[in-house]
């Protein structure tokens, strides 16, 4: 009996390492999910700021298109007066 006992007594401080373990375990995965979480958000907030940068590309782009454009413009009216002063 007292043999049994002293077993009982060694398999219950075993389960309570055990559930103690499984407290520090589950700690650690909750942490693990919470910073899973934030870096979810930041890789959001990332995709976010990257469409944000390509669109003010896409009117960049477009405003040095016009740019050219205008140049063009000034170009041929300069060949033109060019033209026209020595004639």
């Amino acid at each position: 009996n007292v043999v049994q006992r002293s077993i009982n007594v060694v398999l219950c401080s075993i389960n309570v390492v055990l559930r103690s373990i499984n407290v520090v375990l589950c700690s650690i995965n909750v942490v693990q999910r919470s910073i899973n979480v934030v870096l979810c958000s930041i890789n959001v907030v990332q995709r976010s700021i990257n469409v944000v940068l390509c669109s003010i590309n896409v009117v960049l782009r477009s405003i040095n298109v016009v740019l050219c454009g205008i140049g063009v413009v000034l170009r041929s009216i300069n060949v033109v007066l060019c033209i026209l002063r020595s004639i």
